[in-house]
């Protein structure tokens, strides 16, 4: 049974949807994503150096720090007498007051776990997309040359 040029394009369209509109889109929240926990990973590894700072100098009785008022956007510069206590952001939107020890055994576990599961199921899912789209691409190939065969063919029959 031969296929209609008419199929073949309606096939070649439907793929060229799905890689436009579906494949590439994920592709790009997906990567979107992996930046985003690069980006918490060195938040956290930046936080876990300044909790070590803390730890090293005890003889400093103020600590000076930019606060974030929202969402990564904005910034003020902040004043804490205590500084035996530190508010880290544990998830959820929701902030646990630590001492600085038990901060920087939290820092160290969210780091580790970001690292092992999160970006690396992020990253999995970049490359299995990028796979899905090279083989897209590679059926959009072989149904342009069968609409090629087609048209061809007739030619020939005329």
């Amino acid at each position: 049974m031969e296929v209609t040029e008419l199929e073949i394009r309606t096939k070649i369209d439907r793929y060229s949807d799905f890689l436009q509109n579906v494949l590439v889109a994920d592709l790009k929240k997906a990567t979107s994503a992996t930046a985003e926990i690069k980006h918490e990973i060195d938040e956290f590894q930046y936080l876990e150096r300044r909790l070590h700072q803390l730890l090293s100098k005890s003889d400093i009785p103020k600590v000076r720090e930019m606060v974030d008022l929202g969402h990564g956007k904005s910034f003020c510069p902040a004043l804490a007498a205590d500084e035996s206590m530190v508010h880290v952001h544990v998830g959820m939107g929701f902030y646990a007051e630590l001492s600085i020890s038990d901060a920087l055994k939290f820092v160290v576990k969210r780091v580790l776990f970001l690292q092992n599961e999160r970006l690396k199921e992020s990253a999995a899912t970049v490359h299995q997309l990028k796979d899905h789209i090279l083989a897209s691409e590679l059926t959009l190939d072989q149904l342009s040359v069968e609409l090629q065969r087609s048209l061809h063919g007739e030619r020939r029959r005329m």
